[in-house]
């Protein structure tokens, strides 16, 4: 129950912490953020499984289609 009045709290107090940063720190403070959470390094990983489970789902589609077609 703590944690989750701890977050309600940090949820309702975003807003006001945004709105009163100027629009440089903002962007400074957002690249920073995105630097230390790994955002590229995380997109990287999602594109790279994203690339090799396409192909197997292809192989399947295709042989679906292929049976449900014939020869």
């Amino acid at each position: 129950m703590q944690q989750q009045l701890q977050i309600r709290s940090i949820w309702l107090n975003l807003p006001r912490r945004v709105m009163s940063l100027r629009p440089v720190q903002l962007i400074i403070q957002t690249g920073l953020k995105w630097d230390r959470d790994n955002c590229p390094g995380m997109a990287a990983a999602l594109s790279y499984y994203v690339l090799f489970s396409l192909f197997p789902l292809l192989l399947v589609i295709v042989g679906i289609v292929g049976a449900l077609i014939g020869p």
